[in-house]
């Protein structure tokens, strides 16, 4: 009753994990050099405001953050993609 549902077996799926484990963290690596980009960018633009002569950054500040959210976010997806292929689940 119960069909083998990798008919590659598991020695297939085996020789791809390596490669798609290391290419997401290869995606964690980049997208951590942007996240500390985007940090870096609102303490510059932090910096860079002056009230008394009416400068602010507020949406560039905003957008920054977003970005950095976003990151965060797409990091923590490709971790957890490593860990169900680690476990099998994938």
């Amino acid at each position: 009753m119960n069909q083998n549902r990798n008919p590659g077996g598991a020695s297939a799926l085996s020789s791809d994990l390596p490669q798609d484990i290391s290419a997401l963290k290869a995606q964690i690596e980049t997208l951590t050099a942007e996240k500390k980009a985007a940090e870096a960018k609102v303490i510059h633009l932090r910096a860079c405001e002056d009230p008394a002569k009416g400068v602010f950054h507020n949406q560039e500040i905003f957008q920054a953050q977003q970005d950095k959210l976003r990151l965060d976010t797409e990091i923590v997806i490709r971790r957890n993609k490593i860990r169900r292929i680690e476990l099998g689940m994938e």
